[in-house]
Order: structure tokens, then sequence, then C-alpha cells
């Protein structure tokens, strides 16, 4: 496919042959000062490679709900995407550069149509990458289907049944979905159902342009039939979370905030029962219209340090490995750093509780044990790049074992400090591990120039069970002053 682009007096638009307009738009100046010597002529291979608009690409990429395959010339996935902002013409700002990946974003989270049988029933799918969870629009309403690991193992619907005061409740107008940009909306006369899907989660609301018909004699409710295979359980702060057949919380539903037309919050909240979630609002003195507010996110877990103080830096470092994560506290006890393990199901199903916190055998104050950590299956290497124990701020690494010790006791079993180490190598600035093999980063490492850095190979059992001992340190053959090499590995 040839692509040009066209230069005018204050902006380039980059186009394709089929006449599609990509939705891109730099600087004029910029997009010549990036191929001075073809000013803007630029085919398949030259200076600009973008992609059609992202509405083509989220289509296929939702074509999972709707079951009909789409033409290559409509698709494009996300590698395909990220490649196409790498291969920006290096004359670009970086400002512009920025601009792009923030346009890429957004638009990934456009809604898309969802081709079907019946063109007098308009469907919408879109795609959250962020919960890796992808939601479909109909007329009989929408649901919820998990991406990426999960995809097919749990389907959350919902329908609007009612709406009204208590008693007296009344079935709302029948309503079409219809789509812009990343929002969906249901218009059903005075109410509006709408949608918006974005990095928070899919948010859903209602939009009530006048007090509902009936008898005012409770509160305002919104009821929505649920359907698919996840049970609803009413959860902290008044959330809703979602559970598997397997009993894992999987998706939330929360963050309910209700206001009217001067901004004044409305008391709020939400019930279920009988297969139904029920949406409760207080309209008493309320200035029509009014907006009730709220989302579907997958589950997510906060984890805290269980005695955590000021300057601690919990969290300035974290890794995962299967079911355990852990979590760097560099700036714990006056610098001298600690590390949290947490464990998936430690104190119930997916509640990822801590289940040790680990320091350094010969811990000192500054060593800023923890300020890089990797984890691997039963393995965690946690960086202290402020050791002294070949010099000043030398650096070092350990590794600890889950059963070390005892059963989950997470024991240290090794501690890895460079063969040539020297003062101010910060060794263990950054860590990485992969089964049994582990890589240090000394990013201030000299040997091939002030600054110009190194990183280190580490195999479990080189020298002895367990030894972890240095097989080959890492330098870039073109190495240079203040290169770094070994800042993150």
């Amino acid at each position: 496919m040839s692509i040009s682009v066209q230069v005018g007096r204050n902006k380039s638009v980059a186009s394709v042959e089929a006449g599609r307009h990509f939705p891109y738009r730099l600087d004029s100046k910029e997009a010549l000062r990036a191929s001075p010597s073809r000013r803007g002529d630029c085919h398949h291979g030259g200076v600009l490679r973008f992609l059609p608009r992202y509405s083509a690409a989220l289509a296929c990429a939702s074509v999972l709900l709707a079951g009909a395959p789409s033409s290559p010339a409509q698709t494009a996935s996300e590698p395909d995407r990220a490649a196409a902002i790498a291969e920006a013409p290096e004359g670009l700002t970086a400002e512009t550069r920025q601009r792009l990946r923030e346009q890429a974003e957004r638009a990934s989270y456009e809604v898309v149509p969802v081709r079907a049988g019946d063109a007098s029933a308009p469907s919408f799918a879109a795609t959250n990458r962020r919960h890796q969870m992808r939601a479909r629009f109909e007329k009989e309403g929408a649901r919820i289907v998990p991406t990426g690991e999960d995809s097919g193992s749990w389907e959350l619907g919902w329908t609007l049944r009612a709406y009204g005061y208590e008693g007296s409740t009344r079935t709302p107008m029948a309503g079409q979905p219809s789509a812009s940009d990343n929002r969906v909306e249901y218009r059903r006369g005075p109410l509006v159902e709408w949608y918006v899907n974005d990095e928070r989660g899919l948010e859903q609301g209602f939009d009530l342009a006048e007090p509902p018909e009936g008898e005012k004699n409770g509160e305002l409710v919104i009821e929505l039939e649920l359907t698919g295979s996840l049970t609803p359980r009413i959860g902290e702060a008044g959330s809703i979370h979602f559970v598997d057949p397997e009993g894992r919380t999987v998706l939330r539903y929360d963050g309910l905030v209700a206001w009217d037309a001067t901004g004044r919050h409305l008391p709020s909240e939400m019930a279920v029962h009988a297969g139904r979630l029920t949406l409760r609002i207080d309209d008493r003195n309320a200035v029509y219209p009014i907006t009730i507010d709220p989302t579907f996110a997958v589950m997510e877990v906060k984890l805290v340090d269980s005695n955590g103080i000021d300057q601690d830096r919990f969290g300035q470092s974290v890794s995962i490995g299967g079911d355990t994560a852990v979590v760097g506290s560099y700036g714990d006890d006056d610098d001298t750093g600690s590390v949290f393990v947490f464990e998936r199901n430690a104190g119930g199903q997916d509640s990822w509780g801590e289940v040790k916190k680990l320091t350094a055998s010969d811990m000192a104050t500054d060593d800023e044990f923890g300020s890089s950590v990797a984890a691997s299956g039963d393995t965690v290497v946690v960086g202290a790049p402020n050791d002294d124990d070949n010099g000043t701020n030398s650096g070092s690494a350990y590794v600890s074992r889950r059963d070390a010790g005892g059963v989950d006791n997470w024991g240290q079993v090794a501690k890895l400090i460079s063969t040539d180490g020297a003062e101010f190598d910060f060794f263990g600035e950054s860590v990485a591990i992969s089964v049994d093999t582990a890589v240090v980063g000394a990013p201030k490492d000299d040997g091939s120039g002030t600054y110009s850095g190194s990183a280190y190979v580490f195999q479990r059992d080189a020298g002895g069970v367990d030894n972890w001992g240095q097989v080959t340190k890492l330098t870039a053959h073109d190495a240079g002053e203040f290169d770094e090499l070994g800042l993150s590995v």
C-alpha cells in the first residue's frame, strides 16, 4: 500500500491510496525536516508509515464478539500500531512523538460498529486493553467478557429493566445503541443510558432530564437485570464484586456518584437481590437534570506496607512472578531498606496478602536494599546498590528462595557481588531473573570509561548448589563515558 503526504501551508495530512486519512496531523515544518530530500513525497518504506484510523483496526480487534472476519485492509494489531509510532521519522520532536502516542492511546479505546445480520439493530464493541476486557452493546443490553489469559472464562451481561420511584417503577422506553469515539448511548426518552470506555474501565452513567412519572414515595431507583456466569456480592465501601464459578473476584462495580444540575452531590447506594442490581438515589430537592455514574472495572488490589511510615518509598520497585508479587521499600529504616512478599490467595481468594518481609542478612543503614526487585517462580532477587562490600556504594544483590529455612520462609540463599567491584559502581541498581539465571546492572561501573556501565550474569548452582556464581560480565562493544549500561536489565 503506498502512502503520500500532502503538505499545505500550515499542516500536513497523510493519506493512503484508498482515500482514507490518518488521524495524525503534524506541523508541516516537522514533516519537511524529517525528510528534506523527499519534501513530503512519502511511499511505503519511506518517511511516514502510520496506520489507517483506529476505528477500522478496533473493529477487527473486537471481531471475536462479532464472529465475522474483517479484511486485511481493515485490521491492525496492537504491535502494528506500536511499530507505526516507533517508525515515525527521526526528525519529529519529542513533543510531537508524545502527541502521537497520546492519540494512539485514546484511539485504542474507541467504540466500533460490529457487523450483524440485522442492519436495523446496530451493535457495537469496545476493547479495554488496560483491564483486559471487551464490551458488546446491543439493543437488548450490554455485556463484558475477558480478554488475554482469562478469555472465555466468564461473562457478565445486563439490561436496564426499570426506573422510577420505589413502588411505582416503570419500564424504560426501548432504545438502540449509538456510538461516537469511546462513548455509547441508549436514548430512552427522558433517560439516557451511556458508557465511556477508558483507562479507568467501562464507566456507566444515566442522565435523567426530569423526575419520573408516578408517586414519589421513596428513593429514585434504577434496576439492571444481570445475566452470565458471575455472581454479585456486596464488597467494601458499598461496591459490588462479581465472582466467577471458581470463587475468584474478577470484576468490580463501584465509584457510584450522583449529582444534580447545580453540581450538588446526591446520596446514593447500590444493592443486589434476586439477579438484579439496583441503584438507589435520594433526589429530594434535586434540580433536574441529574446524573448517576458508576464504573465497571477488572478487580484490582491495593498493596500496602503492613508497618509503613513516611519516606519508606514502598512501591519504588515491584515485580510479579506467577502468584507472587514483591514490592521494594528501600527507604525503610533509615534507607536500610526492605522488601515485602505478597501471595495471590493469602488471606482469601485473590486478596494478595502479605506473607513475608525480607531484609538483608547483613543489613546496614543507607544500603537501600529493595531499590530493585525481580521475581521468577520461587526465587526473588533484590538489589542494594549502596552496599559497601567492595567500597562505598559498590553495591550488591541478594537471592531468596521460597522454602529456604522452612515452608514459605523466603530465606536468603546467596549474596551477589561483582568479582571486580569498586566504589560507586552501584551494582544492584537493576536486577532481573528468569528461572536459573539472574542479571544485575552496575550503571556507574568505569570499566570502559567513566560511568560507562556494565551488567553481570549469575547462574544458579554455578560453583555449588544454590551458589549463584558469576558466569560473565556484559559490556557494550561501543561503550563510552556516561553510557550507564545496566541502568535497566
